[in-house]
């Protein structure tokens, strides 16, 4: 996983114009910005999202509202991150890199009717999907049943995709809830290795803190 420095030194090593025409270029570049991770360089990330929105009239492409989605997310502004995952699943329900975010803003918004009938819908839509028993698992999460969630999440979700980060995460949870550092930081490391996010390591980091290991967590 490249580190946001990294990722944007690349960006910007790729010669665009010696390939290009001048416009599709520039077009190709402010693409290539706007998916780049959200921890540095936000203004400039916001300038190039901005210029898709406008100039070349994307503001309800999907990649366009998943890069603002991203950003929203990152600077754990859940309630506006919310409005635009809604806005994006109304133009494509099947967005699989918008759903878990979704999910997870209905948790951390505690919005327990709305993420009850969001994960309903998945299990009519998706039941073979380890996103579906994802916003299961957190749901039950979200109203206390922590046995039940973690059952989901490591039961179904995880096994109905071995690579969903999220589930790993989610059943991290269920056992840091319960004050057990030691499943919760091999949840996440799993979790780590096969996801493209931070948010494991930062975990796992927590967790150390929490049973004092501060030159682990370090």
């Amino acid at each position: 996983m490249m580190t946001s420095k990294k990722e944007w030194d690349f960006v910007h090593s790729l010669k665009f114009d010696e390939q290009l025409e001048y416009e599709e270029a520039y077009f190709i570049k402010m693409n290539y910005i706007s998916m780049l991770k959200k921890y540095e360089h936000v203004t400039k990330i916001q300038e190039a999202r901005s210029e898709l929105e406008n100039k070349f009239r994307l503001s309800n492409n999907a990649d366009i509202l998943l890069s603002h989605v991203d950003e929203l997310y990152t600077q754990c502004r859940f309630k506006e991150c919310l409005e635009v995952t809604t806005k994006l699943l109304e133009l494509d329900m099947y967005n699989q890199a918008c759903l878990p975010i979704h999910i997870v803003c209905l948790h951390e918004l505690r919005e327990k009717n709305k993420l009850f009938l969001f994960a309903h819908e998945l299990v009519e839509r998706f039941p073979d999907k380890a996103i579906t028993w994802f916003s299961v698992g957190c749901y039950n999460f979200l109203i206390g049943q922590n046995s039940e969630a973690r059952d989901i999440l490591r039961g179904k979700a995880s096994t109905m995709g071995s690579h969903c980060g999220p589930a790993w995460v989610g059943f991290g949870h269920t056992f840091a809830i319960e004050s057990e550092p030691d499943q919760a930081i091999t949840a996440y490391s799993t979790a780590e290795i096969i996801s493209s996010f931070a948010s494991p390591t930062l975990f796992i980091g927590m967790q150390h803190l929490q049973a004092k290991n501060l030159l682990f967590a370090e």
